[in-house]
């Protein structure tokens, strides 16, 4: 009852065969909101249906009216969550565009005040689904870009700053431990962010844009420590975590499909000393801030154990880290550095730095919402 507030919300979604509900925390008594709407037969041939839409999409040897179908598919899926879930939360929340209905109002013009933040604690299959980036969609690739802009634009992206949380426990836990600072922004000395950095890794193709990435990085904060090629191993990086209150990885991740021991991190060394979950939530971090996991799949956990937070975003935000990006599936090369960019030139906290580093690639991207509705925020 604690954690939620009418300044800071907390949304559980509860999905299953018995009903689905959205229960809300927000100052007072708990509120069970049910969702009708929200089946659970379709939700699993949605979440089925997505992921291989995202797979197709991001695949380069796929003939172009299948991609172009895929993002269709991934609109398509945003746009009936929500109708089934966002809109119904945000509406009995007091927080939904006005008027409410399938086609909200336009965004919020500059100077309109700083978004109201909200947390989601998804359960089960939910767990697999970018719940801050739904929105009306309204319309197939064939409408062009300009009817995409009238059915994308109105979301959740518009009405909230969305954070998640594996559990309502670990977000009380990160916020007793959010010091007064924002990570790695301010306070005594220049920041000493932890780079790690893998633009080639062995049995693993090349990502090129981890060069530009670390290169950017490292020029805004020359105080980095930088692991990269054959000094990026496991026992390295985990030598180096204690050490520092930031720690931003660029590199390969494998999520944690079917198994525990499958979701880690491809450091130089993977072949024989893999960097697990189970590695990194064993640490304890007293003074550990901010991870920025560049990387693919990291919000991916076993399909049997989707609630436990069994993957390399849950593993990091365990470790004690208060606040982690990670992404649901793997992003594109390309649009990693410039979001990563966007959020280190943003001046603010990181949930709200990466919400804004989102809208500015919907905005460059609006019919394909792969490349950008991936990111996430976990933690305070």
């Amino acid at each position: 009852m604690s954690a939620g507030s009418a300044e800071q919300p907390v949304v559980v979604v509860n999905a299953s065969r018995l009903g689905c509900h959205a229960l809300l925390l927000d100052g007072g008594a708990a509120r069970a909101l049910p969702l009708p709407a929200l089946e659970y037969p379709d939700l699993l041939r949605r979440v089925r249906d997505f992921h291989a839409a995202v797979r197709t999409a991001g695949d380069p040897e796929a003939p172009l009216a299948e991609q172009q179908a895929a993002q269709g598919t991934a609109r398509a899926t945003l746009g009936w969550l929500w109708e089934v879930l966002a809109l119904p939360v945000l509406d009995a929340l007091g927080l939904a565009p006005a008027p409410a209905g399938p086609h909200p109002a336009a965004p919020a013009r500059p100077g309109a005040g700083p978004l109201p933040r909200l947390w989601w604690v998804p359960t089960g299959p939910l767990t697999a689904l970018p719940l801050h980036a739904a929105g009306p969609a309204g319309t197939t690739a064939a409408d062009g870009v300009d009817g995409v802009l009238g059915g994308v634009l109105g979301g959740v992206l518009d009405c909230v700053v969305s954070s998640y949380a594996p559990t309502v426990r670990s977000l009380i836990h990160a916020r007793r431990h959010e010091g007064t600072r924002d990570p790695g922004r301010t306070g005594a000395g220049p920041p000493r962010p932890l780079v790690v950095a893998m633009p080639r890794t062995p049995d693993a193709t090349d990502l090129p844009g981890v060069d530009e990435e670390t290169t950017a990085l490292t020029a805004r904060f020359p105080g980095s420590r930088v692991l990269t090629g054959p000094r990026a191993t496991r026992a390295a990086v985990l030598a180096e975590l204690p050490r520092h209150r930031w720690a931003h990885f660029a590199c390969h991740a494998v999520g944690a499909a079917d198994a525990v021991s499958a979701g880690h991190l491809l450091l130089h060394d993977h072949r024989t000393a893999a960097l697990t979950v189970t590695d990194v939530a064993q640490l304890r971090l007293r003074d550990a801030r901010l991870a920025y996991l560049s990387t693919c799949e990291t919000h991916l956990g076993p399909r049997a154990l989707a609630d436990e937070a069994l993957h390399v975003v849950g593993a990091f935000h365990m470790a004690g880290f208060t606040h982690v990006i990670g992404t649901f599936w793997r992003v594109d090369d390309q649009i990693s550095p410039a979001v990563a960019r966007h959020f280190y030139a943003t001046d603010d906290t990181p949930a709200r730095a990466l919400h804004a580093a989102i809208r500015a690639q919907r905005t460059r991207y609006p019919v394909t919402p792969t490349l950008w509705a991936a990111y996430l925020h976990v933690g305070a």
